[in-house]
């Protein structure tokens, strides 16, 4: 399994996803949310809020320090008592700009009577935010302290019985609409986001174009930096990309989720992780050599080579020329130039580099005075060895 493939497995296994979130909320000074039977005029005909099972079960968010389900059971012999649940038909009820009411269907017993029901939740980029109990029978709950518009939710809900043992959880996503009135249904998340260029200073995002039961106004793309610090909000558009900036001189770091955004301010669920490309984990091999020169054009030859074992998926190649030369046209490759400074990455369909590859791109150009070829190179932000 490559590093970037067991960094995706933590992302789904501990956090569940990156998320958004405009401050940090302290979980030790947090007050525990509000939690009460929601009133029968507020279930009663409201539309269900659209929500979506979290990306593994495992990530039901919660850090809370009571304890997990369990099959061990205070018994001197014979089987292991039957836990509560399954807890079935969790779903949201209604919802506000600063409310999220949940429901579920009545849970059945297990070997003995239920005692209170369990709901935890915690927000995408934020650790456990706050717990309530609600007692037997009672299969609804109000939660409002530190709802937002359009923030991202897990909730999870686990039943006790009047003897400690629990059922196994039940988790959901919930997104939190913006307004209070009129449309309160979130677009749908965009689909296949990718890194589609990178030039000396821009990566160009894309992705597929959202749906929404009115209309997709725009998008919202979001950096993130780490799985600790809130993400940030670095660009708007209407379409279905984006160049943002990118530091083709260094190994990045971080990545970029998107948001589609209805006419009502809704956003909708974040869209997978793009990730910048991964960094070689040798050097790359780098070569430059003229092919013929005439009357101040040139054609010249580079060749790149990934030794290492880790196959990249997306590959770029950063250079300077050491003279006045103008790249016109690269065959093989895309290519940008901002004075000196070349960069070069795969076509849509060359973008890959595998393990022990190499890759050939032919470059023709102008010379004006100074030919001084490039000595020295960059593949994915790590340094090459020339020859």
């Amino acid at each position: 399994m490559s590093s970037r493939a067991r960094a995706t497995l933590f992302v789904l296994t501990i956090t569940a996803a990156t998320a958004l979130v405009a401050t940090t909320i302290d979980p030790v000074r947090a007050a525990p949310f509000t939690a009460a039977p929601a009133p029968v005029a507020q279930l009663s005909g409201a539309a269900p809020l659209t929500t979506q099972p979290p990306p593994n079960p495992s990530a039901s968010a919660s850090t809370s320090s009571s304890p997990r389900p369990t099959d061990s059971f205070p018994s001197s012999s014979g089987p292991a008592p039957a836990r509560p649940g399954p807890i079935t038909g969790l779903r949201v009820a209604a919802a506000t700009p600063g409310s999220v009411t949940l429901a579920w269907d009545p849970i059945p017993r297990g070997c003995c009577d239920l005692s209170h029901t369990i709901i935890e939740y915690s927000e995408y980029e934020d650790t456990y935010l706050g717990t309530a109990r609600v007692e037997r029978g009672v299969d609804t709950v109000t939660v409002t302290d530190h709802i937002r518009p359009t923030g991202e939710y897990f909730f999870s809900v686990t039943a006790v019985d009047v003897n400690g043992l629990r059922s196994y959880p039940t988790a959901l996503s919930v997104i939190v609409p913006n307004a209070a009135t009129g449309d309160i249904t979130p677009p749908a998340p965009p689909k296949a986001p990718a890194i589609d260029r990178i030039t000396t200073n821009r990566v160009r995002l894309t992705w597929a174009p959202a749906t929404d039961n009115v209309a997709v106004t725009g998008y919202d793309i979001y950096h993130i930096s780490n799985y600790t610090v809130p993400s940030t909000l670095v660009a708007r558009t209407a379409g279905t990309s984006v160049m943002l900036p990118f530091d083709t001189g260094t190994v990045p770091s971080g990545g970029w989720v998107v948001r589609a955004r209805d006419a009502a301010g809704n956003l909708s669920f974040r869209s997978e992780i793009v990730w910048p490309p991964a960094a070689p984990v040798q050097p790359c091999g780098f070569g430059f050599r003229y092919l013929s020169e005439r009357r101040g054009m040139f054609t010249a030859q580079v060749t790149i080579t990934n030794p290492g074992w880790l196959s990249l998926d997306f590959w770029w190649l950063a250079f300077r020329f050491g003279g006045d030369q103008r790249i016109t046209s690269v065959r093989g490759a895309q290519f940008s130039q901002d004075g000196s400074l070349v960069v070069l990455n795969g076509p849509a369909q060359a973008r890959a580099l595998p393990s022990g590859g190499s890759v050939t791109a032919v470059i023709e150009g102008r010379i004006r005075t100074d030919r001084t070829p490039p000595t020295a190179a960059t593949l994915n932000g790590v340094a090459c060895v020339a020859g």
